[in-house]
Protein backbone atom coordinates (compact mmCIF):
# COMPACT_ATOMS: atom_id res chain seq x y z
CA UNK A 1 0.00 0.00 0.00
CA UNK A 2 2.25 2.74 -0.94
CA UNK A 3 -0.52 5.44 -1.66
CA UNK A 4 -4.31 6.09 -0.01
CA UNK A 5 -7.47 6.94 -1.65
CA UNK A 6 -10.16 9.11 -0.49
CA UNK A 7 -13.79 9.54 -1.51
CA UNK A 8 -14.10 11.30 -5.22
CA UNK A 9 -14.58 14.85 -5.65
CA UNK A 10 -15.44 14.29 -8.70
CA UNK A 11 -17.45 11.09 -10.26
CA UNK A 12 -16.52 11.24 -14.12
CA UNK A 13 -15.86 8.56 -16.80
CA UNK A 14 -13.56 8.17 -20.01
CA UNK A 15 -15.26 8.84 -23.55
CA UNK A 16 -14.90 10.74 -26.58
CA UNK A 17 -16.13 13.59 -27.90
CA UNK A 18 -16.97 14.81 -31.20
CA UNK A 19 -17.82 17.76 -33.70
CA UNK A 20 -20.96 18.10 -34.35
CA UNK A 21 -22.68 16.88 -37.74
CA UNK A 22 -22.04 19.30 -40.33
CA UNK A 23 -25.62 18.42 -41.85
CA UNK A 24 -27.51 18.47 -38.74
CA UNK A 25 -29.85 21.80 -37.70
CA UNK A 26 -28.81 23.49 -35.19
CA UNK A 27 -29.06 23.73 -31.81
CA UNK A 28 -28.99 19.85 -32.60
CA UNK A 29 -27.07 18.47 -28.99
CA UNK A 30 -27.49 14.73 -29.63
CA UNK A 31 -26.05 13.80 -32.77
CA UNK A 32 -23.02 14.20 -33.67
CA UNK A 33 -20.57 13.19 -36.69
CA UNK A 34 -20.50 9.67 -35.05
CA UNK A 35 -23.12 8.61 -32.53
CA UNK A 36 -21.29 5.61 -30.69
CA UNK A 37 -18.12 4.04 -30.48
CA UNK A 38 -18.44 1.40 -33.18
CA UNK A 39 -18.24 4.27 -35.66
CA UNK A 40 -15.02 4.93 -34.51
CA UNK A 41 -13.50 2.13 -36.10
CA UNK A 42 -10.71 2.94 -38.38
CA UNK A 43 -11.08 6.55 -37.39
CA UNK A 44 -8.15 8.78 -35.90
CA UNK A 45 -8.31 9.21 -32.26
CA UNK A 46 -6.33 11.82 -29.96
CA UNK A 47 -4.78 10.25 -26.80
CA UNK A 48 -3.06 12.91 -24.24
CA UNK A 49 0.20 11.88 -23.92
CA UNK A 50 0.97 10.45 -20.81
CA UNK A 51 -2.61 9.61 -19.80
CA UNK A 52 -3.92 5.27 -19.62
CA UNK A 53 -6.77 6.33 -22.32
CA UNK A 54 -4.50 4.61 -24.84
CA UNK A 55 -4.85 1.37 -23.71
CA UNK A 56 -8.90 1.62 -22.93
CA UNK A 57 -9.19 2.86 -27.10
CA UNK A 58 -6.67 -0.18 -28.29
CA UNK A 59 -8.78 -2.62 -26.64
CA UNK A 60 -12.19 -1.51 -27.06
CA UNK A 61 -11.56 0.59 -31.10
CA UNK A 62 -8.40 -1.93 -31.76
CA UNK A 63 -8.76 -0.66 -35.46
CA UNK A 64 -8.59 3.12 -34.50
CA UNK A 65 -5.46 5.08 -35.69
CA UNK A 66 -3.56 6.88 -31.97
CA UNK A 67 -2.47 10.73 -32.25
CA UNK A 68 -0.96 11.85 -29.21
CA UNK A 69 -0.86 15.33 -27.88
CA UNK A 70 1.03 17.12 -25.00
CA UNK A 71 -2.34 18.55 -24.18
CA UNK A 72 -6.02 18.43 -24.67
CA UNK A 73 -6.44 21.83 -26.54
CA UNK A 74 -4.01 21.05 -28.93
CA UNK A 75 -6.15 17.60 -29.23
CA UNK A 76 -9.18 20.29 -29.92
CA UNK A 77 -7.31 21.99 -32.72
CA UNK A 78 -6.60 18.73 -34.31
CA UNK A 79 -10.77 17.78 -33.92
CA UNK A 80 -11.52 21.35 -35.31
CA UNK A 81 -9.59 21.25 -38.86
CA UNK A 82 -10.60 17.47 -39.15
CA UNK A 83 -6.65 15.74 -38.38
CA UNK A 84 -8.65 13.79 -36.01
CA UNK A 85 -12.12 11.94 -35.63
CA UNK A 86 -12.40 12.25 -31.54
CA UNK A 87 -10.70 12.71 -28.81
CA UNK A 88 -10.40 9.91 -25.58
CA UNK A 89 -10.45 11.72 -22.39
CA UNK A 90 -12.47 11.97 -19.40
CA UNK A 91 -16.56 13.29 -19.71
CA UNK A 92 -15.90 15.81 -16.79
CA UNK A 93 -12.76 17.55 -19.32
CA UNK A 94 -14.78 17.23 -21.86
CA UNK A 95 -17.43 19.46 -20.34
CA UNK A 96 -15.40 21.88 -19.89
CA UNK A 97 -14.28 22.16 -23.52
CA UNK A 98 -17.66 22.09 -24.43
CA UNK A 99 -18.16 25.15 -22.48
CA UNK A 100 -16.38 27.39 -24.84
CA UNK A 101 -17.19 24.93 -27.70
CA UNK A 102 -20.43 24.89 -29.34
CA UNK A 103 -19.29 22.74 -31.98
CA UNK A 104 -18.39 20.05 -30.19
CA UNK A 105 -20.32 17.30 -28.14
CA UNK A 106 -19.43 13.74 -25.86
CA UNK A 107 -20.91 10.60 -27.14
CA UNK A 108 -23.05 9.13 -24.73
CA UNK A 109 -20.76 5.90 -23.86
CA UNK A 110 -17.93 5.41 -21.17
CA UNK A 111 -14.96 3.26 -21.66
CA UNK A 112 -14.43 3.27 -18.16
CA UNK A 113 -15.34 4.85 -14.98
CA UNK A 114 -13.23 7.82 -13.76
CA UNK A 115 -13.52 9.10 -10.07
CA UNK A 116 -10.88 11.90 -9.58
CA UNK A 117 -9.56 11.07 -6.15
CA UNK A 118 -7.16 12.68 -3.68
CA UNK A 119 -4.19 10.44 -2.60
CA UNK A 120 -2.35 10.82 1.12
CA UNK A 121 0.61 9.15 2.06
CA UNK A 122 0.03 6.15 3.94
CA UNK A 123 1.60 7.58 7.38
CA UNK A 124 -0.74 7.70 10.54
CA UNK A 125 -1.17 11.32 10.02
CA UNK A 126 -2.01 10.75 5.96
CA UNK A 127 -4.56 7.92 7.17
CA UNK A 128 -6.17 10.13 9.87
CA UNK A 129 -6.06 13.00 7.09
CA UNK A 130 -7.49 10.98 4.59
CA UNK A 131 -11.03 9.77 6.98
CA UNK A 132 -11.20 13.39 7.82
CA UNK A 133 -11.16 14.72 4.45
CA UNK A 134 -13.28 11.67 3.48
CA UNK A 135 -15.46 12.34 5.80
CA UNK A 136 -16.14 16.13 4.50
CA UNK A 137 -16.44 15.11 0.87
CA UNK A 138 -19.38 12.52 1.35
CA UNK A 139 -21.30 15.26 3.05
CA UNK A 140 -20.94 17.85 -0.06
CA UNK A 141 -22.53 14.85 -2.22
CA UNK A 142 -24.85 14.32 -0.05
CA UNK A 143 -26.39 17.90 0.29
CA UNK A 144 -25.52 18.74 -3.26
CA UNK A 145 -22.43 21.25 -3.25
CA UNK A 146 -20.77 19.03 -5.63
CA UNK A 147 -23.20 19.13 -8.00
CA UNK A 148 -24.39 23.08 -7.35
CA UNK A 149 -20.26 23.75 -7.78
CA UNK A 150 -20.68 21.60 -11.09
CA UNK A 151 -23.61 23.20 -12.47
CA UNK A 152 -21.51 27.03 -11.50
CA UNK A 153 -18.46 25.90 -13.36
CA UNK A 154 -19.98 24.05 -15.70
CA UNK A 155 -23.01 26.13 -16.73
CA UNK A 156 -23.11 29.22 -19.46
CA UNK A 157 -23.53 32.28 -16.93
CA UNK A 158 -20.02 33.55 -16.54
CA UNK A 159 -21.14 35.63 -13.90
CA UNK A 160 -21.28 32.71 -11.52
CA UNK A 161 -17.75 31.93 -11.31
CA UNK A 162 -16.49 34.40 -8.60
CA UNK A 163 -13.65 32.61 -6.66
CA UNK A 164 -13.90 33.78 -2.95
CA UNK A 165 -10.74 35.00 -1.20
CA UNK A 166 -9.93 31.71 0.18
CA UNK A 167 -6.31 32.95 1.87
CA UNK A 168 -8.86 35.07 4.96
CA UNK A 169 -10.48 32.29 5.52
CA UNK A 170 -9.57 30.87 9.33
CA UNK A 171 -7.54 27.50 9.47
CA UNK A 172 -8.03 26.23 12.60
CA UNK A 173 -6.69 22.66 11.70
CA UNK A 174 -4.28 24.16 9.44
CA UNK A 175 -3.51 24.35 5.94
CA UNK A 176 -3.92 21.24 3.56
CA UNK A 177 -1.07 21.35 0.57
CA UNK A 178 -1.61 19.76 -2.34
CA UNK A 179 -0.80 19.50 -6.16
CA UNK A 180 -2.87 17.95 -8.64
CA UNK A 181 -2.29 15.93 -11.86
CA UNK A 182 -3.33 17.93 -14.88
CA UNK A 183 -3.65 15.18 -17.47
CA UNK A 184 -7.43 15.01 -18.24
Amino acid sequence: ESVLFSEPNVKSGLGFFVKKSDTQPQPVQTLGRYNNIQELAGKKIGIQTGTTNERLVAENIPTAAREYFNTLPDALIALKTGKIDAICCSIYAARHMMIENDDIMYLDHKLASLDLVPIFSPTEKGRKLREEYSEFVKGLWADGTINEIDSIWLGKDESKRVLKDYTKLPAPNGVLKMASEPTD
